[in-house]
């Protein structure tokens, strides 16, 4: 555990003192804003349809959007993946997502935004060799603790507990 805090520390050290070297020599790009008709988190299902069919049309705009994903950062691939995730849909969005879909959710693993949030936390220095298999696993469980989240644990319980008389 110990050895593996040093390590993190080290490589946010190697980071930032490249980050340091890239604006003295001045190669650094200015951050690339969304488009003002794009604001996250997602709060709809329809807008994450419509950010679908922009995705799929714009290139341009896949980049720009790896880019604002990317620069939410992370120590890790769980940590950033679910940085990224939280910054990129609403807690109702969440929960009507599931990887692999069901009868009652949609389908996450056939989304565009999938492959952005992947290439994003791959935009991330201590998580750039991250595999697709990493990140998806970490998707999947993110999606699938979204209904636990933000009260809604809490909330199953007291149902539980009304329902029987207690």
């Amino acid at each position: 555990m110990l050895l593996r805090a040093v390590e993190v520390n080290r490589q946010q050290l190697v980071q930032l003192t490249n980050l340091v070297n890239s604006l003295v020599a001045g190669n650094i790009r200015p951050v690339e804003q969304l488009p003002d008709n794009i604001t996250l988190p997602l709060t709809t299902v329809e807008q994450v349809d419509e950010l679908e069919e922009r995705l799929s049309r714009d290139s341009a705009f896949v980049n720009v959007l790896e880019n604002h994903l990317g620069l939410i950062g992370g120590t890790d691939v769980k940590e950033t993946t679910r940085r990224i995730l939280t910054a990129g849909l609403a807690p109702e969005v969440q929960r009507k997502f599931v990887l692999m879909g069901s009868q009652t959710k949609r389908k996450f693993d056939e989304l565009k935004l999938k492959k952005v949030i992947c290439n994003a936390v791959r935009r991330n220095a201590l998580t750039k060799k991250a595999t697709d298999a990493e990140i998806r696993a970490e998707v999947k469980t993110f999606l699938q603790t979204a209904g636990d989240r933000n009260g809604g644990r809490v909330e199953r319980a007291n149902k539980k507990k009304a329902a029987s008389g207690n």
